[in-house]
């Protein structure tokens, strides 16, 4: 069966600039070794991570020592958090205003609620349930023929190391800016907040990381699409050289490397519809994939969310505060402008872009996905009025085209927002409007 179905499916290498490269294998890679990158290590810090054993005689076992572990994780945050606020209340919160106050003691007590939450659900779903969601890219990558993991592990290590050093770069730029006004114990005890802003930029990648198995598969699809694409016989007296072709052609919003095989002109109309109906398989399959990653991470990136709109809203209040000379001291005295808290100032705004480019980067992703599955849908449609597939054929791509219209893959928040550059406007516009509402009541 296995040997069938590679005939049916061309070899493909597939590399563009905005793309992942994918590159054929003869066998699919196994999925421990997707678990060797820095992702994984610095999830199991925080015991969020999903790199569950493949043993069965040890799966019990692990599955205990990750429950013990992910409790003492827990308690110890939880014993941090208290005595964190405990120190606020009594030494702090005095001498900051109303707004500073509910701001950072909402946020304190809502970011360990939302740790709790992500502990609970890899715990529910990474330990019990991740083993049958990578044999399912087994099985996919199987069926195409291509070998994903190299390359999706090279562009998330490129970006852990970019968010971790901009986390670094940002958190000791704002701790010492802090310390040079109020000296070491006020900004050691707000230091935790750091720690969770590193949570939520893990947890983000953790999705990202997913979103990439999926987009890198349907980039293949599309690709093996584009290749039936060009095998297919054209329209009956078409004016070949009149009418431009605007799959080969276009480049912006077409690849031209999908260049077909020396051996295209021996595929059968009935290799090409089997293998058409393997790509709706592989699709259906991808589906799934997608309803497992919104259960799996649809309420921890909805708190994820609004823990960053909190953050910003909290920041933006801060910044404005102390550009306008506005902030107290530890007496409740307003405190004199002074060069260190331009630099505090800064440090706080930049803070506050982090919080964006978290956000932007997980939807630039989900983006991502969706684009791929446009092109799909986009080179079904030139298929089918362009060329001049046998009735058996066409029939094949209208059924791909039809289940990828009816059941589009998204990411979303608990079935309740979609990740898509509408929702980045929407956070925007929440922050803009609180900014503006601020600097008037301020005036």
């Amino acid at each position: 069966m296995d040997n069938r179905r590679r005939a049916l499916l061309p070899s493909r290498r597939y590399s563009s600039k905005n793309m992942i490269q994918v590159s054929d294998v003869k066998s699919v890679t196994s999925d421990q070794s997707w678990f060797n990158n820095p992702l994984s290590f610095l999830l199991q810090l925080f015991s969020l991570s999903t790199n569950a054993h493949r043993d069965k005689n040890l799966s019990r076992c692990n599955s205990c020592l990750s429950l013990i572990r992910m409790i003492i994780t827990g308690v110890g945050f939880g014993v941090l958090q208290l005595f964190d606020l405990y120190y606020k209340i009594g030494h702090v919160y005095s001498g900051l205003s109303v707004s500073v106050r509910l701001t950072d003691s909402v946020q304190t007590i809502y970011d360990y609620f939302q740790y709790t939450v992500d502990l609970f659900y890899v715990y529910k779903y990474g330990r019990h349930f991740y083993q049958e969601y990578y044999k399912q890219y087994n099985t996919i990558d199987q069926i195409l023929r291509a070998g994903s993991c190299n390359a999706i592990r090279k562009k998330i290590t490129k970006l852990v190391i970019l968010f971790v050093s901009i986390w670094l770069i940002t958190s000791v730029m704002d701790f010492i800016s802090w310390v040079l006004i109020y000296g070491w114990t006020i900004p050691t005890v707000f230091s935790l907040a750091y720690n969770y802003l590193l949570l939520k930029i893990l947890t983000n990648l953790d999705l990202t990381y997913q979103t990439m198995h999926i987009e890198v598969r349907l980039q293949v699809i599309s690709g093996l699409m584009q290749s039936y694409y060009t095998c297919c016989d054209s329209l009956p007296g078409e004016p070949g050289e009149k009418c431009g072709d605007p799959v080969q052609n276009k480049n912006w919003l077409y690849s031209n490397f999908s260049v077909p095989p020396k051996d295209s002109l021996k595929w059968s109309a009935k290799s090409r519809r089997h293998g058409i109906r393997w790509l709706t398989r592989c699709y259906l399959l991808l589906k799934e994939q997608s309803a497992f990653i919104n259960q799996m991470f649809g309420v921890r990136v909805l708190l994820n969310s609004l823990s960053l709109l909190i953050d910003m809203v909290r920041f933006s209040n801060l910044a404005i505060r102390l550009v306008m000379g506005l902030q107290q001291d530890g007496n409740g005295a307003k405190r004199n402008m002074h060069d260190w808290e331009y630099f505090t100032a800064i440090s706080t705004v930049c803070r506050l872009l982090v919080c964006a480019v978290i956000l932007t980067n997980l939807v630039h992703h989900c983006e991502l996905v969706y684009r791929q599955t446009d092109r799909i849908i986009s080179i079904s449609d030139h298929l089918l009025i362009n060329k001049n597939p046998d009735p058996d054929l066409r029939e094949a791509v209208t059924e791909l085209r039809d289940l990828v219209q009816s059941r589009p893959i998204d990411f979303h928040m608990a079935n309740f927002i979609r990740l898509d550059y509408s929702m980045l406007m929407s956070t925007a516009s929440i922050v803009v409007t609180y900014t503006i509402i601020l600097l008037q009541s301020l005036n």
